[in-house]
């Protein structure tokens, strides 16, 4: 006998078409652009963002006196996860190999300057892929940084395998302990495990984000995303935001951490130690858990990442006093 009011089933209809808000514009100015000792530094009133000229990669994130990056850090397109149970039952930790070095370099970087707003343009050959990458960048003068990461093949690359992600890693100070998001929760949940995740709006910590999995693997991913913030204990930090539905985790591990490399490893949860380190990944798109079995079969074509063109305009703006 059940008691009133058990749920039995749910599910959630979509009543209007999806809506996605990218960060409002700013009125204020960056103040200066210095380009010295192979560092491209954008200043503001409150923040300053820097560039290492040697690969073109955001290497500091300062805002109001808080770096938003940890140490040594910088912000990178990503195309790997640590491969799940299911990715090494169907070998595709050594099928989709190149992409975790898919032999990126950069070939230019063009800094400018427009109605107020500093620009960066770096582009990058990646040779392991066939293919090349554009990270564009636009900083306007409160210190959010829009992006837009663009990949285009080469015509010679007809044998490029799947992806298991497209996005970028952010790694941000360990104190940076809280996730405020609208989209799928309040558990994990990829792009072929998310119906029984409903759309919301979640305020959860970091350390809950992972889940403990017998072996260390990918884990901690939110679809559906509308918008995506990183806070620290004043409720300060950063919030990622698309033109479209997005996903997004932010755990205490490095991809590195979790991966267990060419051979399944007979690895368990409880070895791990917590990495000092708020790993942010962002991505247009992530490869589904498949599930169909755990033994060689691949997700089903519609949750895969096949090789090709793609554009993700991604927004990072600083945010303060969220609580």
């Amino acid at each position: 006998v059940l008691e009133g009011g058990t749920v039995i089933a749910r599910e959630q209809i979509r009543l209007t078409p999806e809506r996605c808000r990218m960060a409002r514009p700013s009125d204020k100015p960056v103040d200066y652009i210095d380009r010295s000792g192979g560092v491209l530094t954008i200043k503001g009133k409150n923040f300053t963002v820097a560039f290492n000229e040697n690969n073109g990669f955001i290497a500091r994130y300062e805002v109001d006196g808080k770096e938003m990056l940890n140490k040594g850090a910088m912000i990178t397109p990503n195309f790997w996860r640590a491969p799940t149970d299911n990715d090494y039952g169907a070998g595709l930790q050594k099928k989709l190999a190149v992409w975790k070095d898919p032999g990126i370099k950069l070939k230019s970087m063009k800094p400018g300057h427009r109605n107020g707003v500093a620009t960066v343009k770096a582009v990058y050959t990646m040779s392991n892929v066939a293919a090349t990458l554009t990270m564009e960048y636009a900083i306007n003068g409160d210190g959010a940084i829009s992006i837009v990461e663009k990949m285009t093949p080469e015509a010679d690359s007809k044998e490029v395998p799947m992806l298991f992600r497209y996005g970028i890693q952010m790694p941000m100070p360990a104190r940076y302990e809280t996730v405020d998001y609208y989209g799928r929760g309040p558990g994990e949940n990829y792009c072929d495990r998310q119906q029984a995740s409903d759309l919301g709006i979640y305020r959860q910590s970091v350390t809950s984000q992972a889940y403990p999995y017998i072996r260390p693997q990918e884990t901690g991913t939110r679809t559906d995303l509308r918008r995506w913030a990183v806070l620290d204990e004043s409720g300060s930090g950063v919030e990622f935001t698309s033109t479209k539905p997005f996903s997004a985790s932010a755990i205490h591990y490095t991809i590195e951490s979790l991966d267990g490399g060419p051979e399944k490893p007979n690895s368990h949860w409880g070895e791990l130690t917590q990495d000092d380190v708020t790993n942010v990944l962002v991505d247009y798109a992530q490869l589904g858990m498949g599930c169909v079995d755990s033994w060689g079969a691949l997700p089903l074509p519609q949750y895969r990442v096949p090789f090709g063109a793609y554009t993700f305009n991604l927004t990072i703006t600083p945010v303060k006093n969220r609580f």
